[in-house]
């Protein structure tokens, strides 16, 4: 990644593969209830594994604490 991002790097498109953890909700660090409102929506409407994702957001936010 920092090869990529380089500043003496030449300025021609670079694929950067990642692995990410498909259970991991991307949160921005200051949610917002406007966020808040979109992603339990999203979970009622039958967002996949949204348990799993509720659960995770639940213990992110005990360990932030």
């Amino acid at each position: 990644m920092k090869m990529a991002m380089h500043k003496d790097t030449e300025k021609k498109p670079v694929i950067i593969e990642a692995y990410v953890d498909p259970l991991e909700p991307m949160v921005p660090p200051k949610a917002k209830s406007e966020f808040i409102q979109k992603i339990s929506e999203s979970f009622a409407k039958g967002q996949p594994y949204s348990e799993r994702i509720g659960l995770t957001l639940y213990r992110n936010k005990f360990e932030t604490i």
